[in-house]
């Protein structure tokens, strides 16, 4: 019959041909039973590539900076380029640190992840998460208490230095939490602050026992 011929030929076409392919491509990007080919996990692989290579670059970095943090120091130097961390920088690369040696070639000068700006930022990011493992201890003790000092920094603001003193198997631990500019400095005032505070890092005051003022202000 001509209509099962024409049939016959549409279905030879390539026209056809592409369209039905096309179509079991979409379903099984809908269905996810072909993975491999689906449209939506290749940008998802694409990202955690480039997540996971991020992160190589960025770890002999970071390590390197708490390195200096932890042992006093210097990031910087006195000129706008180069500092300790620079030269740490470099005296990996010598000592075959691979990743670092193709991150410090190929990287743009905006992408080396040393200026200044970042080391505050990845500092910053240290601070908190030693700040919440301090915090999380000092949740899991018994009790603890809070210890408050005055100092002034640089620029002559008065600074509240907060502490936490608790028992951490077996193990009495004195932490620094954190410095809180203080503007007002009565009593009431500074009760506030130190309460806030405290809040604030997410400490649980329910096992608060007391707070020791090294020097009142």
């Amino acid at each position: 019959m001509p209509s099962m011929s024409l049939a016959r030929n549409h279905m030879q076409s390539s026209w056809h041909k592409g369209s039905t392919e096309d179509a079991l491509n979409f379903s099984h990007t809908r269905t996810r039973q072909k993975p491999d080919t689906a449209v939506i996990p290749q940008p998802d692989a694409a990202v955690a590539k480039q997540i996971a290579e991020n992160q190589n670059k960025l770890e002999p970095i970071v390590s390197t900076i708490i390195y200096c943090a932890t042992h006093d120091i210097p990031l910087c130097g006195k000129e706008g380029s180069g500092g300790n961390l620079c030269y740490l920088l470099d005296f990996c690369i010598e000592a075959g640190d691979t990743i670092l040696k193709q991150h410090s070639e190929t990287a743009a000068e905006n992408a080396w992840y040393t200026s200044h700006r970042v080391q505050n930022e990845l500092l910053a990011e240290y601070e908190h998460v030693l700040q919440k493992e301090i915090v999380c201890a000092a949740n899991r003790a018994v009790g603890f208490s809070v210890l408050a000092d005055e100092t002034a920094d640089i620029s002559d603001i008065e600074q509240l230095s907060l502490g936490i003193w608790f028992v951490d198997d077996d193990c009495i631990r004195e932490e620094f939490a954190d410095f809180v500019p203080i503007v007002v400095r009565d009593a009431q005032s500074v009760s506030n602050v130190i309460v806030s505070e405290c809040i604030k890092c997410g400490l649980d005051l329910e096992k608060l026992l007391r707070q020791a003022m090294m020097a009142a202000p």
